[in-house]
């Protein structure tokens, strides 16, 4: 598992390890955010598969995240089962 404490070193730790399988990304994050995150690192790996958590009410930015790339979008704060859940669904979509 690899961490970072914002989009810009997120982005940084994924080009320095040359890639992952999943990525569990925040949508609001200082220096950039979750979309911007996203859009960054599937312009090098457009099948990359990202799971993204938010605070926000889901009903309001789901289609616009989910057009940006993210497979999968958790509302915060969630159970740890709920976040099993959807790390699972996010692996197995196509």
């Amino acid at each position: 598992m690899l961490t970072a404490a914002d989009g810009r070193q997120a982005l940084a730790v994924y080009q320095a390890e040359g890639g992952a399988q999943l990525v569990i990304t925040d949508v609001v994050m200082p220096e950039m955010g979750g979309k911007q995150l996203v859009q960054e690192l599937m312009s090098a790996a457009p099948n990359l598969k990202v799971l993204g958590m938010t605070g926000y009410a889901l009903k309001e930015v789901v289609d616009e995240l989910k057009g940006a790339g993210f497979l999968e979008l958790i509302q915060k704060p969630f159970e740890i089962d709920a976040l099993a859940r959807a790390v699972r669904r996010t692996l197995d979509a196509e």
